[in-house]
């Protein structure tokens, strides 16, 4: 089954923006500390969440699309029979 290419670069920009902000949490700030600010981690949790929820819709259109892939196959070779016939 092919994806939407739509969501697929959705998904590969949350994926890169979450490991930009994970990486600059792990760099130590210019006073030495290498905490992350509360508006960082709010960013974070935000674009994660996002990403779940892009990732869960994802998953049930490729449900959704499996089953009417079968249904279409099982109409055309019903049509093939009755062509046949």
């Amino acid at each position: 089954m092919s994806s939407s290419p739509a969501i697929d670069a959705a998904l590969h920009r949350l994926s890169q923006s979450i490991d930009r902000l994970d990486a600059a949490a792990a760099q130590p700030r210019a006073d030495g500390t290498a905490e992350m600010d509360v508006q960082g981690e709010a960013e974070i949790g935000a674009l994660k969440a996002e990403l779940a929820a892009i990732q869960a819709r994802y998953a049930e259109l490729s449900q959704t699309t499996s089953v009417v892939t079968q249904r279409l196959d099982s109409a055309i070779d019903r049509l093939k029979l009755v062509l046949e016939n």
